[in-house]
């Protein structure tokens, strides 16, 4: 029996466009580092940030070398010292929306107690989710129980985020998962059960994963007995240095050099000069900005006022000899 030519041509293009479909489901996506991935996908809401819009990673330098340490197959625990209020839980927001739009897979972020949690969906994932219609598409925010989703459960194809609390037992120990975050480790309880502490467990749901992902961030309670402290020295504990100018010395930022101007009308400035002792350099008030800084390009040694992003001009009246030496960068707070 033969078909009619011109069931045959409705046949043979159905069938040509059928194949089309299969094979772009098939092809693989191209690997986009995240550093390249969230300036296009990413937008942050206008009640989380005063830059509004799609995610700039030029105004978190300090966040370029975090951010390859995520996507390395390499390291497969990332641990971040840091200052308050610098990004990184809108930085683990938008990595965990990368993961469901790029690389799926169970993950699963354990807060000190269950209400962090159910902030941070709140407050953090989903309103980036609602702003970003690339992640939009993927990850299901509704809660209704049909949809699998709840309020610390958000589900997406291939795999699901979930927050839990440390202070139970049954949230720490129930899931097994590829990706682990844990956000202020210092406040995480140390003894679950009388089983050991929180992030230990955490450990146990990732190991029998491959190309897992563990990554711990916050800020140092109290030296010697921070969780945090104890996790990067585990590691290499990379650290950030700024050159110079001039004299291409390179040397970290810290808290024990930091210098302010003293100018009425100009709040929160700080400089910054080369420490190096070279002829070069003139170190006249041997200042540093800590490692939070928001400025993307290195000190300098000569008397160059440098912009850092929401760096305001010299006060009027500032004589350029008492600068000299110095850096202009802003912290924010």
């Amino acid at each position: 029996m033969t078909l009619p030519s011109e069931l045959l041509a409705v046949t043979r293009s159905n069938l040509q466009r059928l194949v089309r479909e299969i094979r772009t489901t098939w092809i693989p996506l191209p690997e986009t580092p995240l550093i390249g991935w969230l300036p296009k996908n990413i937008k942050l809401p206008s009640e989380d940030s005063d830059n509004a819009g799609y995610y700039r990673v030029e105004y978190v330098p300090y966040f370029w070398g975090v951010m390859h340490a995520l996507d390395s197959p390499v390291s497969w625990m990332v641990v971040m010292q840091k200052a308050a209020q610098i990004g990184w839980t809108v930085l683990l927001a938008a990595d965990i929306c990368k993961c469901a739009a790029v690389d799926p897979a169970r993950i699963l972020m354990l807060f000190p107690k269950d209400e962090k949690g159910r902030l941070f969906m709140d407050e953090k994932l989903v309103p980036i989710i609602e702003g970003s219609p690339a992640v939009s598409r993927v990850i299901d925010i509704s809660t209704s129980r049909k949809g699998g989703s709840r309020s610390t459960r958000k589900k997406f194809p291939g795999g699901e985020v979930r927050t839990v609390g440390s202070n139970s037992i049954s949230n720490v120990k129930s899931t097994t998962a590829r990706r682990g975050y844990v956000e202020e480790p210092d406040d995480t309880n140390k003894d679950v059960g009388d089983q050991g502490d929180a992030i230990r467990h955490l450990r146990e749901r990732l190991k029998r994963m491959r190309n897992k992902k563990l990554i711990i961030g916050g800020t140092p309670a109290v030296a010697d007995l921070s969780q945090v402290e104890h996790y990067v020295r585990l590691g290499t504990m990379r650290v950030l240095p700024v050159t110079c100018h001039d004299c291409g010395e390179c040397h970290v930022l810290d808290w024990e050099n930091v210098s302010w101007l003293e100018k009425e009308g100009v709040p929160r400035t700080r400089y910054s000069a080369c420490i190096s002792r070279k002829p070069l350099c003139i170190p006249a008030r041997n200042a540093a900005v800590p490692g939070t800084t928001t400025a993307a390009r290195p000190i300098s040694c000569r008397p160059v006022t440098l912009r850092a992003r929401g760096a305001m001009p010299l006060p009027a009246g500032l004589r350029p000899n008492a600068a000299r030496g110095l850096s202009r960068m802003r912290l924010n707070p």
